[in-house]
């Protein structure tokens, strides 16, 4: 195709194609802001807004499962509450702050079962699943589990020649995200704990691991880590996981073999009271590694 009349040689049309080097190199870029932006989101998950639980009030009641309250017979519009009298429409109101109030103190007072079944509830929607465990005083157990290492990404990018390259990523790099990961949910476990358990200080996480490996899940805890409240209110999470957690665990087993190694299971029989809910665990959740 011929220039237009009075345009300069190196003009160009709707109509011609792109420059090639130009549009393999933004192409090449885009894909390496998709890798960056990939990992930065596995090494960023304690970094997670989470807002402090405070008591709920009554037009919440059914948040935490309150038992219902048994409408009053008889003619009337098909809203049981739009049909009381204003003095019961008052009683029923002071009946369902009575039972908030006494919710609110079993569960800041850590009464097992209540603590428990709301904190079920609370990771009932997380990306991974976390269970609670067991609370002792003011100590509380969790346990969630961690994708494998296999389902990371597998991509890095990096400088080469002064410009953006991406590479299959190095055996140490896989591990060391493997390791944020790990750390990652676990202070992100704990935060999200700590935050709907107002009668919580300490927060124990067991980091569990499970392989599909044919009829068979292998299960196993790559690492333990016990957070205080004090403390993990005031960690500054520009930190990456895994330093935070070497930096402010009261208790942490966390074994490798060096910077660029992978984390070893630790041994069972030295973990108590997870024997029953490994065994849970194994049966219901996890189908969601699959």
């Amino acid at each position: 195709m011929s220039a237009a009349p009075g345009a300069s040689p190196t003009a160009t049309t709707d109509l011609d194609p792109p420059d090639e080097p130009t549009a393999l190199a933004t192409l090449k870029e885009e894909r390496a802001q998709a890798v960056i932006s990939e990992q930065e989101a596995y090494t960023s998950l304690h970094r997670v807004d989470i807002e402090p639980l405070v008591r709920p009030t009554v037009p919440d009641a059914d948040a935490i499962h309150l038992a219902s309250v048994t409408p009053i017979a008889g003619d009337g519009p098909a809203d049981a509450t739009a049909a009381l009298e204003p003095d019961a429409e008052s009683l029923l109101t002071d009946d369902l702050e009575r039972r908030l109030d006494g919710w609110w103190d079993a569960l800041c007072g850590n009464d097992p079962e209540t603590l428990l079944e709301h904190l079920t509830r609370t990771f009932a929607t997380s990306p991974l699943p976390v269970v609670p465990v067991r609370v002792r005083g003011r100590v509380l157990d969790l346990a969630v589990l961690t994708p494998s290492r296999h389902l990371l990404p597998r991509s890095t990018v990096g400088l080469q020649g002064g410009t953006l390259s991406i590479r299959t990523a190095t055996a140490g790099h896989s591990a060391w995200l493997h390791r944020q990961v790990v750390a990652g949910l676990s202070l992100w476990a704990a935060r999200q704990a700590l935050a709907d358990a107002p009668g919580v200080s300490s927060v124990r996480v067991h980091a569990l691991s499970v392989e599909h490996r044919g009829h068979y899940d292998d299960v196993s805890v790559l690492g333990v880590t016990q957070l205080d409240r004090d403390v993990v209110e005031r960690v500054d999470l520009g930190l990456d996981a895994e330093t935070l957690l070497i930096l402010h665990s009261r208790e942490l087993q966390w074994q490798t073999g060096g910077l660029n190694a992978s984390l070893q299971p630790l041994q069972l029989a030295e973990l108590p009271a997870l024997a029953p809910l490994l065994a849970r665990l194994c049966r219901t959740t996890t189908a969601a590694l699959a």
